[in-house]
């Protein structure tokens, strides 16, 4: 299991650094004003999801269902954490709070430079970030099973 994690964190490092070298060279998008906090911001957020993901195997009922399931509900919450655009509106946003990806996408602003902050650091994105990671691992070792489950 920590080979199949560490291969996602890496991965995730890479297409992060890929997207910010393309963007930067066909589309003059900012490097991070702030490296390392961008760098623990991708590695946090990538074990917290890589944790939901496992937290949310129990729950689908083979692997067929797998792709649904995954997007029928991550997508409508990266639009409304404004992934794509952002709608200006409050109870969108008072809904994008409570998920892990919304606070992902403001830890990336604040270490891009975008967030007001002199560090680029932002405790309060990587500590929701974090509680969904605890919550996510205590579910995980409550429900995950190597063995499938008897339909």
């Amino acid at each position: 299991m920590s080979g199949v994690l560490g291969s996602a964190l890496i991965s995730a490092v890479i297409v992060v650094a890929l997207t910010a070298v393309v963007g930067h060279l066909l589309y003059q998008a900012p490097w991070p004003a702030h490296p390392l906090p961008a760098l623990v911001t991708v590695l946090l957020a990538g074990l917290v999801f890589c944790v939901i993901g496992l937290a949310i195997t129990p729950f689908i009922p083979n692997a067929d269902a797998a792709p649904a399931v995954v997007n029928f509900t991550s997508l409508p919450i990266l639009f409304i954490s404004g992934f794509f655009f952002n709608f200006n509106n409050a109870v969108f946003e008072d809904i994008a709070k409570v998920f892990p990806i919304y606070w992902f996408k403001e830890s990336m602003l604040t270490a891009f430079g975008t967030e007001p902050s002199s560090s680029g650091w932002n405790g309060q994105d990587l500590l929701v970030m974090l509680v969904w990671g605890v919550v996510g691992l205590a579910v995980t070792l409550r429900f995950f099973r190597w063995e499938s489950r008897r339909v």
